[in-house]
């Protein structure tokens, strides 16, 4: 008997289940991914397939009764009416009401997306997408084991999954949806929205030779190598950083567009401070702003062996986040008039300056405990690792701090800020989002601050519901949000009286977070 292809068997299947779909024989996502992966292991072990193999196969996981039996093999049997139904060779009917069927965790482990087959990864990502399944956690998963699908991805998918991916494949995939582009003016726009710092594999090609784009592309290569110089300590990396940096300073001389020119020039000093840091000069490091300065440090010590070169990225941000406007927990504040106590230090400091009101008295502000909730999922990567610098400012006013993304883990304070800083530079941002485990586990606390975008990955009740629970048993919760929050949430968590902070990744992010951090 003739042997099947896999590729062929799957997409039989496929027909199969869109038939019956369209006849009112409702089947599952996870009874047609089952039916795929017999189909795959059986294929595997016997070292091919026939067709009754596959009938048997579909009859043992898609029959859930005996009218859907019958259907199924009156399907199997009578292939012309595939063909006059219109599916033979012809596009893919729309999965009816699959959109309302719940797709929880459980219904495609992660971990059978790892083991998948090219094959088989192909058509789930394939079903998925078409059925509006797709989620951008599950995107991401698929993109970091085969990045080529993200041809198949309308642009907000492919950056939307991106967001949740690793580093390296995440850039890999954004040079595919930027070679994709329809013009350079849609592909600016694409590279105006990453990360500057996964460029460095967009090719320099067509219209992107000579332009500002390819001259961010050279500086972000530039880093790239500049950071592999510092991890493995080859000359031949600190070379290749040299000769992309010297090559995008000369399209800068020429640049079209001003904003890419000013990322690029950016990361051209931060690729020069990482080759310093390398020779064990950090001069050049501690010059750049807190915003650029913590990705850089988390990089640099994930990346380097040395513990000498680790204590001193720590000593490094340390002194960084001294030179901030002394929110660091302090224990009182300053009072208008004759109120509290004469700060003489202060008033001398202010005759000097001639001051008309130079008397300067300060008040003892009674510390409030809190726990501080912060989302340390991939997508909130950049603005949870400033959260978490702002904490070291106010790290005497944090009892307990939650770290989550799919998994939770709580640390019990008081935490210094050393702590604080040692856990910011060691801390991997990655998984998925389980805010409502977060809120269930700071129960009991009077105070809670959370530093999260809202946006729930994982089965479970919405946070919004887990908070407005924690608000009526008397919790007072703060809520500190980029602005690429989940406005849904965001508006019932303002109605059940919790506080809204959204604010944007700028030079004063860390001093306001750290404010409302002190002041919950």
């Amino acid at each position: 008997m003739k042997q099947m292809k896999l590729e062929e068997a799957l997409e039989a299947l496929h027909k199969w289940v869109l038939e019956l779909r369209s006849i009112g024989r409702f089947v599952s996502l996870a009874e047609e991914l089952t039916a795929a992966t017999l189909a795959e292991a059986y294929l595997n072990l016997n070292g091919g397939l026939s067709a009754d193999d596959l009938k048997l196969i579909a009859l043992s996981t898609l029959a859930k009764n005996e009218e859907t039996r019958k259907a199924l093999l009156l399907l199997i049997e009578g292939p012309r009416a595939l063909k006059d139904r219109g599916l033979e060779g012809g596009p893919a009917l729309p999965y009816n009401g699959l959109k309302a069927e719940p797709l929880a965790q459980s219904t495609l482990p992660y971990d059978a997306i790892s083991r998948a087959s090219p094959q088989r990864l192909r058509y789930i990502f394939s079903i998925m997408r078409r059925s509006g399944a797709l989620q951008p956690s599950l995107a991401a998963r698929m993109l970091e084991r085969r990045p080529a699908l993200a041809l198949k991805l309308s642009t907000s998918e492919g950056l939307s999954a991106t967001a949740l991916m690793r580093t390296d494949k995440a850039s890999e995939v954004i040079s595919k949806i930027i070679s994709k582009a329809n013009s350079y003016e849609d592909a600016v726009r694409i590279a105006k929205s990453v990360d500057p710092r996964l460029l460095w594999r967009v090719e320099a090609k067509g219209a992107f030779k000579g332009s500002s784009l390819e001259a961010l592309s050279r500086a972000s290569a530039a880093v790239r190598y500049a950071s592999l110089y510092f991890e493995y300590g080859d000359s031949h990396y600190e070379i290749m950083a040299a000769e992309e940096a010297k090559r995008s300073e000369e399209l800068l001389g020429r640049a079209d567009d001003p904003e890419l020119a000013k990322r690029a020039a950016d990361l051209l000093a931060e690729s020069k401070a990482i080759i310093s840091a390398s020779r064990g000069s950090f001069t050049d490091l501690v010059k750049l702003p807190l915003q650029t300065l913590v990705p850089i440090v988390q990089d640099l010590y994930m990346n380097s062996r040395s513990k000498r070169l680790r204590r001193e990225l720590q000593r490094l941000l340390s002194r960084s986040l001294s030179r901030g406007p002394g929110q660091r927990g302090r224990r009182f504040t300053y009072a208008e008039g004759s109120h509290g106590k004469l700060d003489v230090r202060k008033s001398t400091m202010m005759y000097v300056r001639l001051s008309n009101d130079f008397l300067v008295f300060r008040v003892h502000e009674k510390l409030k405990k809190k726990t501080l909730i912060v989302d340390v999922s991939g997508s909130m990567r950049h603005y949870s690792s400033m959260a978490l610098a702002s904490a070291a400012m106010a790290s005497r006013t944090i009892d307990r701090l939650i770290l989550f993304n799919d998994r939770i883990n709580a640390l019990k304070g008081p935490l210094s800020e050393g702590a604080l800083i040692r856990l910011l530079v060691s801390l991997r941002f990655e998984g998925f989002t389980n805010l409502s485990g977060a809120l269930l586990q700071a129960r009991g606390s009077r105070r809670v601050v959370v530093v999260s975008d809202l946006r729930q990955t994982v089965a479970g009740p919405r946070p919004s519901e887990t908070a407005c629970r924690l608000i009526k048993g008397g919790t007072r919760v703060t809520v500190i949000s980029p602005p690429t929050v989940n406005v849904a949430e965001l508006t019932d968590l303002s109605a059940c009286g919790a506080r809204i902070n959204v604010i944007e990744e700028d030079s004063v992010m860390p001093t306001k977070i750290s404010r409302i951090i002190r002041k919950a």
